[in-house]
């Protein structure tokens, strides 16, 4: 599809050169490094107030702090995928900065479906800075050794499997995020200003947590109950805590839920897109 291809390549280009998508990611890689730096200060703080090394602290280690840091750090990638991809096309579109592209015979359904792309790939490249900025911290000011409460250990690495689990909790949240970014996309589709397809996006975030007590079955079928930071049941936010020494997170009824959301969003994700090119090209320009 001709149109499909210059469609994609322009919003490539767009993507790798606007100022705020690079803002957006020196600020997330920085972020996920201070936070890992902020949670040393934290565990020397709750040593010295237990009268105990720093060492001895079970959450003294590599893995929950990697976790814990990119856990925090995902509170503001989500913020910034909604922002900037729900937002993004009713501005285009008031600033009439839209008819540009479908005047050199790029049509609607093309157009669209080349931002949907770039609403899929912002997540995850947001995601990756999170990662590697709270990596290379953690390794820096943490050891990666087995998880140790004074000199006793707690969990083996190898035996446990703490590094399979939260590298599986890195994988399990994609999916999440990718469909996070296309249904912010279609928000932009569906509403003509940004600030209501910026929060109609955010509700469908946070509806998870408000409905958390009602529906709490259902949830794990709803995309963003696993979103890493704002889902209710995140994965990723479970391993931390079971990664610090808490042996009663990241049970077998828990790891049996979180296999659902494996493929739950995939639904949300096909009907955004469906709902993107239908609401785009009706909608007037």
């Amino acid at each position: 599809m001709p149109s499909f291809s210059r469609a994609l390549a322009g919003e490539l280009y767009l993507f790798s050169h606007r100022r705020s998508i690079r803002i957006a990611h020196i600020a997330v890689f920085v972020l996920a490094a201070v936070f890992a730096v902020m949670n040393l200060g934290l565990l020397a703080a709750i040593a010295k107030m237990n009268t105990v090394e720093l060492v001895e602290l079970p959450a003294y280690n590599f893995w929950p702090q990697w976790a814990a840091a990119t856990h925090t750090t995902m509170y503001l990638v989500e913020l910034l995928v909604v922002m900037l991809v729900a937002g993004s096309l009713p501005h285009e579109i008031m600033s009439a900065a839209m008819r540009d592209p479908l005047s050199r015979r790029i049509s609607r359904t093309s157009f669209i479906l080349a931002r949907s792309v770039v609403a899929l790939v912002l997540p995850l490249t947001l995601y990756a800075c999170a990662l590697i900025g709270s990596a290379l911290m953690s390794a820096i000011l943490f050891d990666a050794g087995d998880i140790m409460d004074g000199q006793e250990v707690l969990f083996s690495i190898s035996e446990v499997g703490v590094d399979t689990a939260l590298f599986k909790a890195m994988w399990h949240a994609v999916l999440p995020l990718i469909t996070l970014g296309v249904i912010a996309s279609t928000c932009g589709a569906i509403f003509k200003r940004s600030v209501l397809a910026v929060g109609a996006s955010f509700i469908l975030i946070i509806s998870p947590t408000m409905f958390y007590s009602d529906f709490k079955d259902q949830m794990p079928y709803y995309f963003a109950d696993f979103l890493p930071a704002f889902g209710a049941d995140s994965f990723l936010h479970e391993v931390a805590i079971f990664s610090a020494g808490d042996s009663t997170a990241f049970s077998e009824n828990y790891e049996e839920m979180a296999n659902i959301g494996w493929l739950s969003p995939l639904p949300y994700l096909a009907l955004s897109v469906i709902l993107s090119v239908l609401f785009f090209r009706r909608k007037s320009l």
